[in-house]
């Protein structure tokens, strides 16, 4: 017997109904939110491809999760690859590790906002990295949609509105070491 919010006492028919009607929503197996779920998938990841792609051009790091990303936009199914996975699982060790690192330097010595230090915006992209991995790690055995579909469109379009608000906030703009003031 499935477990459902509704009480014993509710007939059969209309529970059985009811039951269904939550596994369709719970599950978003019905024919037509599948293939939209999916489109929306794909281009979260190639957003993110296209994002660490760019990261990429800075600093080389970030084209495995590019690939990876791109990989999955292609074909959702090669998370169960298992050198996917273990590209995957070695790149998010060495970021957290990285990111750890990071994170201590930042509380010694920061002086300002972690955004407008160097290090602060590496510790973003380290954290982005490594979030995208493990969310696209279980994507081919579970059902994409719901909260990870919520957060895949979040953190996918995060990094593109960051960068819009950094390129729009000229006292940001103006507190950029030398190197850093010729960015797209």
């Amino acid at each position: 017997m499935t477990c459902s919010p509704l009480p014993e006492i509710v007939p059969g028919l209309w529970r059985a109904r009811w039951e269904t009607a939550m596994e369709e929503q719970l599950s978003f197996d019905s024919p037509s939110t599948v293939p939209q779920l999916q489109r929306l998938w794909r281009s979260c990841n190639f957003c993110m491809a296209v994002f660490f792609g760019l990261a990429a051009y800075v600093q080389v790091a970030y084209s495995i999760p590019a690939v990876l990303s791109m990989c999955v936009c292609l074909n959702p199914q090669i998370t169960d690859n298992i050198v996917w996975r273990r590209l995957s699982d070695l790149h998010s060790a060495a970021c957290i590790l990285w990111a750890g690192f990071l994170a201590w330097y930042l509380i010694i010595y920061t002086e300002r906002n972690i955004i407008h230090e160097e290090e602060g915006r590496e510790l973003s992209g380290l954290l982005i990295a490594t979030v995208w991995m493990m969310l696209c790690r279980g994507s081919s055995k579970h059902a994409v949609g719901g909260v990870r579909l919520a957060l895949a469109t979040s953190i996918s379009l995060f990094p593109f509105i960051s960068w819009l608000y950094i390129y729009v906030n000229k006292e940001m703009r103006n507190a950029w070491p030398s190197h850093c003031k010729t960015v797209i």
